[in-house]
């Protein structure tokens, strides 16, 4: 899922050609970073959650490109804090799955819930509600939330 479908307003400075198509000086410019990481030819399956596919033989794939090329934006507007931002969400993900078992809850039809399927869109893209349960995996990891909070 693509948080910010759509990157930052940019300007084009001077006059350029891409593709064939002028693009004139002063006009604005919105790259579809959600186009872009759903591309099939780039990533066969978008839709579906296959983190595999950035694996060849236990190693990163270098012919995959990594989301985060366009995640945090383009060119001089990147994000500066892209750094931080992916060491501490690295951070926050491995502490919830270190502490917790997390267990879908099914839907009145017995089946496991899609996260893809129910997005709330708009300028920042979430997942509607995800029901599931987090059960901390000891009382020791149950000790560290309740002392943490």
């Amino acid at each position: 899922m693509v948080v910010l479908p759509l990157s930052a307003f940019h300007s084009v400075t001077r006059d350029d050609t891409y593709r064939g198509f002028l693009i004139p000086k002063g006009t604005t410019v919105i790259a579809n970073a959600w186009a872009m990481l759903h591309d099939p030819k780039e990533y066969p399956e978008p839709t579906c959650f296959r983190p595999e596919r950035y694996l060849k033989d236990g190693k990163l794939n270098p012919t995959v490109h990594s989301p985060n090329t366009l995640a945090f934006g383009f060119g001089w507007r990147i994000c500066p804090g892209r750094h931080l931002a992916s060491a501490s969400l690295f951070m926050t993900i491995a502490s919830i799955l270190h502490t917790f078992d997390i267990h879908q809850i099914p839907n009145e039809d017995g089946k496991a819930f899609d996260p893809f399927s129910s997005v709330v869109t708009g300028l920042i893209s979430t997942p509607d509600r995800v029901p599931c349960k987090l059960i901390p995996r000891s009382d020791d990891r149950k000790q560290l939330i309740d002392t943490s909070i």
